[in-house]
């Protein structure tokens, strides 16, 4: 008899539990599977080991997104590798280059060492230099020319003129310092330019984390029941937003290489498809942003502090947007790099026709060789920077984005873990 009054309690009680009235709050409450179920299982995100239990529902959604996002190829399959302009994506670990990240590897193989190894690697690598293999054309043109010049000038005209050309130093020399002037000129300011791009996206990533970071300030994860706490839709928003900015910016500053597949990862389906049709991708996610940050600050959920703060942060923000659009649209006045190239021509037609006379035709080659790869490569190495954004390592950049914006979303789950 008791056995059976036992068995009818535990019954009921069972029902009671499943009955939709006196189930946990699923929907407020995103950590409602901590208490159903105890078997939790830890996720690594960036070397760290975090409990999956103590994630909400919205960031373990952010966290597969741009894991999504970070696992896409850098180039698309159907993207030309042909590239002379010193843009081949060189292998990190043979060359350093600017279009990577330095790690403390890179500053490794790049400054350590005996000066006697740095030119050893150097001189090895000449071969796949990618001003080398820019200028090559131009100075076999130009050597043709010498060998030319070197081989019919003093067979067609003698010792007739030669005495009066033999030495023709002054000009010369006069032509090749005017030609330098100008081309240390133009590429110090293509320089220039490079560098100011490269604080730019520096900005985007360090702004980003600011603005994650000033709203997880008043996020209240585990009690989102809390009328002053940020919700933790808007925190994985933000996110989103902000890493499909980094994306959208990079897009329009890369020439066809726009990633329609990042926004459909970051974004729902009819944001990023109304993103996509924007002429400015970048500055119509930051007005979703700032939209969003207002409605959490007018539902009283975001402090007026915090709130300010971040306005601020997305003035400049905006500024960044606006002012990597003007570096991309106003070059160096083009005027200076045709006259410089002219110039330059001037200078290598001329030079085999004053050595003619007083130097064999094989040595008459080496020297214009040798002065058309110093003069074109200076030329060239201001030619690749003048686009800045070409050069610079934005892919890794807008995963440093990714990264920081993840690490400042995950520090409250992990404070309130290690408490």
């Amino acid at each position: 008899m008791r056995t059976a009054i036992l068995l009818t309690s535990l019954i009921s009680s069972s029902r009671a539990f499943k009955s939709p009235s006196l189930r946990l709050p699923t929907a407020a409450n995103p950590f409602t599977r901590c208490y159903l179920c105890r078997h939790s299982r830890p996720i690594n995100i960036h070397g760290r080991s975090v409990d999956s239990d103590l994630i909400p529902e919205e960031i373990n959604s952010l966290v597969e997104s741009l894991e999504a996002v970070k696992s896409l190829p850098r180039i698309r399959e159907n993207k030309s590798f042909e590239d002379f302009n010193g843009l081949a994506v060189i292998d990190p670990k043979t060359k350093p280059t600017f279009r990577r990240l330095f790690t403390h590897e890179t500053w490794k193989l790049h400054a350590g060492g005996s000066t006697f190894r740095r030119w050893t690697r150097c001189m090895i690598t000449t071969p796949s230099s990618v001003i080398l293999r820019a200028v090559a054309k131009t100075v076999c043109f130009f050597s043709i020319w010498s060998g030319l010049v070197a081989f019919f000038i003093p067979k067609l005209f003698g010792s007739a003129i030669s005495s009066q050309i033999a030495d023709q130093s002054l000009p010369i020399t006069l032509c090749g310092n005017a030609i330098g002037l100008l081309l240390v000129f133009r590429t110090n300011e293509a320089y220039k330019r490079l560098v100011e791009a490269r604080e730019l996206m520096e900005k985007v990533v360090h702004l980003s984390g600011e603005i994650v970071s000033l709203l997880v300030s008043a996020w209240e994860p585990h009690n989102q029941t809390d009328p002053m706490s940020v919700k933790t839709s808007t925190v994985a928003s933000v996110c989103r937003y902000l890493a499909a900015f980094a994306w959208s910016l990079r897009d329009e500053l890369r020439d066809g290489d726009t990633r329609d597949d990042v926004l459909n990862i970051l974004l729902p389906k009819r944001e990023a498809k109304w993103v996509a049709s924007q002429r400015s991708r970048a500055l119509a996610i930051h007005g979703m942003l700032r939209r969003l940050l207002y409605q959490e600050w007018k539902s009283g959920r975001f402090p007026d502090q915090q709130h300010f703060h971040t306005e601020v942060q997305m003035n400049e923000l905006s500024s960044v947007a606006a002012t990597c659009e003007r570096i991309f649209t106003s070059p160096i006045p083009p005027t200076m790099s045709r006259h410089g190239l002219r110039s330059m021509t001037l200078l290598m037609m001329a030079l085999p026709v004053a050595l003619s006379f007083s130097v064999p035709p094989i040595v008459n080659i080496g020297w214009t060789a040798a002065i058309g790869f110093i003069y074109l490569g200076i030329d060239e190495l201001g030619v690749q920077v003048e686009q800045p954004f070409r050069v610079i390592p934005m892919w890794q950049l807008c995963q440093l984005v990714q990264e920081d914006i993840l690490e400042f979303s995950l520090h409250p789950l992990e404070l309130n873990a290690a408490a």
